[in-house]
């Protein structure tokens, strides 16, 4: 029993974490770093000033022996006199041969001591022999060697396909490990670097190359020497060694490859630097403006944990080597993804001027206004992309509000973002933020106030008030709108706002309340929220401006002359951050229109809102599902990806209630009707390039959709072809390349006897793919067989760890549901409880409560829990969820039921129809 329990943990916490339990962890990597650093004070009354560095680094990383040493001359002005210089460094030996030399000093300092660095707050003491005389311009001038260079530069080596090898030596963001750094955070100091490195490589910094040198006393080795840089503060200094391919044919782009990536390069310098023009066309400030002349792009399979990294005149994108990117004729959704990125990370340029006046409060809109300029110039540069519709899908509706829905998420300016849920809401909901700003001052206001903002030069700090500022110069609304923009920054989670017809007067009263996941929590934010709408006969969505807004210290607002007849639908293009629910008449009318002929002349991206508004709002209990279900049925003329793209996922949800009921075929045969013109015209026409970049959508849902209508003639085709080999392996050979893939589909939904057939094959040859295929079937009662065949009497923990692991394959919930049955009866079984057995219900708890609806296994848990009541602390809190839940799904399916109705109808008039998935999968027991 121990044995059981104990290594079932396994397998649950693998599905839990699958499932999306790490969205609540905390960050261990570079999240924890800079959280320790941002206790220290940095921020330090300096009695000296650093104003420039003259910096020589000599590198070496070849054969997995890498050193890094250097020589820094910092020149320092003296603000108040003194007798210590107090600098920063991580991991480093300052060698004792230090000196110093000043103009203007009565008497010529001599260092005395320097002192250890400081483990807490990275500070080292350089202790001189005299005070230094105010005004005085010193040169500081000492060598130093760095410890574990791995671990706090960038190294790596790697072999790709083509058997080339890239070497790389990086730093970014940490340059007190490679430099002796100011403590002050804010403060800014020009660089002149120079590094010494293998002939092989190329030495990358933010300035231009102004010339390689040789090595004379090494001919293996040259020395690349840069310009001086622009004031930057230190934190933003970065340098790269490595053998990287480049491309010269820009005078202000420059790409860069690694050698094992399979990058087209010229895509990637044509379409950057079309990015960069976008940019700066759109933004009003040139990107030379920044004192760079270049802007380099390094793209390829980079040591660092994140997709990208921008530094001052630096990109960093990473792209694994499997991940490729070529022109138009071969676009994919990697491709897309990965030039949003590199846009995102170019529209940081913009900002590395302001950064470091000080960065604290300005985190949400310094990820904000970048992440929504990414969106803006690939849509520019790529318009057949619909880069701005995509952002409304996956930034505002599954990014910003699927992180800003609850009770316990935090507002856009807070500081101790730590999880991956708090940092979706500072990078989504700011952007998001930052589009509805847009939209509220109109696109030419918002440009001028950015290009302000950009072009600032005062030397304050940065703060939300700054931004305000120049956002409420151009503004030429009626209200107080820093009021409003505050109230967006500081208070968590978004509205839902209600519109309560009266439709003999023709008014609509128009409340708000804020929208929580939670159906038993209440909270008493108000927001300002931008009002505008469309009526049936004036279907304007394209004018975006605000017509009415509703103040969060009023209880409603009023809006009249609507015609009884005629729908009226809010919040034009989704552009206000905000949810809308309507009455029901309202809703009526919206879906008849919707099921006419004009159903088009409705937004594309009021038509994905609506889907979206729809479905969460019932999964909250504020709208029934019949008028969900009954929305979705105009998809059956819906050619559009967008909308499309959000009823998939409304789909997949509604399909794991009833999946488990006698539903479940009622549900499919309403999934043919809709996406019937779906497999014929957007599926079927690859020459369309929408199509193309919208494949991880479309071929999701048309697959998807295939899969689940019915038992498929692909299914009916690969269980004979399955047969036919299993009768004559030699005469019936199944094709190489798609071996397993044939065997995994036929036993998707085969029969106890088919499946027994290959169970006896696989158990003669040992045959791999075989092996792989058993596990495939969507039968409990078979996969239940499955494992009681893998393990043996009286195995050890680590076989029976191995079995489960093994039947859990992609969050498949048939090999879950089918462990929760074993243990189940084994419990049945005996007597023994245990601290693993405690450990197990409370994770299969956290595993039904977030991917299975199944009213019989909960129920299962619930009676496992009940029997374990003592040893389990929360099991009180357990079973009132799992009450609550039952509860909660018993209302869905109720509501759901009454909808589907109708094709039980149908069902009893067409008897002789071929079976569904489900009957099929209860026939093979």
């Amino acid at each position: 029993m121990r044995i059981v329990y104990q290594l079932f943990v396994t397998a649950v916490l693998v599905s839990v974490i699958q499932s999306k339990e790490w969205e609540t962890a905390d960050l261990n990597g570079w999240y924890k770093l800079f959280s320790i650093h941002s206790k220290v004070n940095y921020n330090l009354t300096q009695d000296v000033l650093p104003i420039s560095y003259n910096v020589k680094l000599n590198t070496d990383f070849e054969n997995g022996n890498v050193t890094l040493d250097g020589n820094a001359q910092i020149n320092i002005n003296v603000i108040k006199s003194t007798d210590v210089i107090t600098l920063r460094a991580r991991n480093m030996i300052i060698k004792p041969d230090a000196h110093l030399k000043c103009d203007h000093s009565t008497i010529e300092p001599v260092i005395s001591t320097i002192e250890p660095i400081d483990n807490v707050t990275e500070l080292f003491k350089i202790i001189l022999s005299n005070k230094l005389d105010v005004g005085s311009n010193c040169n500081l001038t000492f060598n130093y060697t760095r410890e574990n260079v791995t671990s706090s530069t960038y190294m790596t080596q790697f072999t790709g396909q083509l058997l080339d090898t890239t070497h790389m030596l990086a730093s970014y963001n940490l340059a007190c490990d490679i430099l002796p750094c100011p403590p002050d955070r804010t403060l800014k100091v020009s660089f002149t670097i120079s590094i010494e490195h293998s002939k092989n490589y190329i030495a990358l910094s933010h300035m231009e190359a102004m010339k390689v040198e040789k090595n004379s006393e090494n001919p293996e080795r040259v020395i690349t020497h840069f310009a001086e840089s622009p004031k930057m503060h230190p934190t933003k200094f970065a340098f790269l060694v490595g053998n990287f391919i480049q491309d010269n044919h820009n005078k202000n782009f420059q790409a860069f490859t690694t050698t094992t990536s399979f990058l087209n390069q010229s895509y990637v310098q044509e379409t950057g630097i079309n990015i960069m023009n976008a940019l700066s066309n759109y933004t009003g400030v040139p990107y030379e403006t920044f004192g760079l002349k270049k802007l380099k792009i390094i793209m390829g399979d980079l040591p660092i944990v994140v997709g990208g990294i921008a530094l001052y005149g630096i990109t960093l994108i990473n792209t694994p080597n499997h991940v490729k990117i070529f022109a138009n004729s071969t676009l994919d959704s990697n491709t897309v993804s990965k030039i949003e990125l590199m846009a995102h990370e170019m529209s940081h340029q913009w900002f590395f001027s302001i950064v470091y006046r000080t960065v604290v409060e300005a985190d949400w809109f310094l990820e904000g206004i970048p992440e929504y300029l990414s969106y803006v110039a690939v849509n520019q540069v790529q318009p057949t992309w619909r880069m701005m519709d995509q952002f409304v899908i996956y930034n505002l509706q599954y990014g910003a509000f699927e992180s800003d829905q609850s009770i316990h998420s935090t507002h856009m300016a807070n500081k101790d973002a730590n999880t991956v849920k708090k940092l979706e809401i500072i990078y989504y909901k700011s952007s998001c933020i930052i589009r509805m700003i847009s939209h509220v001052l109109g696109e030419a206001n918002f440009k001028i106030a950015l290009k302000n903002f950009i072009r600032s030069e005062d030397s304050g700090v940065i703060t939300n008030a700054e931004l305000i500022k120049e956002l409420s110069k151009v503004y030429t609304g009626n209200i107080n709108l820093t009021d409003a923009f505050y109230n967006w920054i500081n208070l968590p989670g978004y509205a839902v706002i209600n519109v309560k017809r009266d439709y003999d007067t023709g008014k609509a009263i128009i409340t708000q309340s804020r929208f929580l996941k939670e159906m038993n929590q209440t909270s008493s934010e108000k927001y300002w929220i931008p009002i505008n709408f469309v009526t049936e006969d004036n279907l304007n969505f394209m004018d975006t401006n605000v017509t009415h807004w509703l103040d969060p210290s009023k209880d409603s607002i009023e809006i009249d002359q609507l015609k009884k007849d005629q729908f009226v639908i809010f919040n034009k293009q989704q552009f206000g951050y905000y949810r809308v629910n309507y009455d029901i008449q309202n809703w009526n009318l919206i879906i008849n229109y919707l099921n006419s002929k004009n159903y088009s002349r409705i937004h594309v991206l009021n038509r994905a809102q609506l889907i979206h508004d729809a479905f969460n709002l019932a999964i909250v209990g504020q709208l029934d599902y019949k008028v969900v279900l009954s929305l979705l049925t105009y998809l059956k003329q819906e050619t559009d990806p967008i909308p499309w793209a959000v009823a998939f996922e409304a789909m997949k949800k509604i399909y794991m209630v009833v999946k488990y009921t006698d539903m479940n075929k009622y549900f499919k045969k309403y999934i043919t009707e809709l996406s019937e013109n779906l497999q014929q015209e957007m599926v079927s026409d690859p020459s369309n390039e929408t199509v193309l970049i919208m494949d991880g959508t479309k071929q999701k849902i048309s697959k998807w959709a295939r899969n689940l209508i019915s038992y498929s003639e692909s299914t009916i085709t690969h269980q004979q072809q399955l047969i036919n080999w299993l009768n004559d392996p030699e005469k019936n050979a199944l094709p190489t390349e798609n071996r397993c893939t044939i065997l995994c589909k036929a036993l998707n939904y085969a029969g106890q006897e088919l499946w027994d057939r290959v169970w006896d094959q696989y158990r003669i040859t040992n045959d791999s793919d075989l092996e792989y295929s058993l596990k495939c079937t969507k039968n409990v009662t078979i996969m239940k067989q499955y494992l009681g065949k893998l393990i043996p009497d009286n195995a050890s923990t680590d076989q029976i760890t191995s079995v489960f692991e093994k039947v859990v394959v992609y969050r498949d919930d048939t090999a879950l549901l089918a462990i929760i049955d074993y243990i189940f009866e084994y419990h049945n079984k005996t007597t023994i409880v245990s601290d693993e057995f405690i450990h197990f219900l409370e994770n299969i708890w956290k595993l039904i409560n977030r991917e299975i609806f199944d009213e019989p296994y909960m129920n299962k848990l619930k009676t496992l829990i009940n029997a374990n009541k003592v040893s389990m602390e929360q099991a009180d809190k357990m079973i009132a969820d799992i009450e609550n839940k039952l509860k909660y799904y018993g209302k869905q399916l109720y509501e759901m039921k009454e909808f589907f109705e109708k094709y039980r109808t149908i069902e009893s008039n067409n008897s002789n129809s071929r079976p569904s998935e489900v009957d099929i999968k209860n026939n093979s027991n």
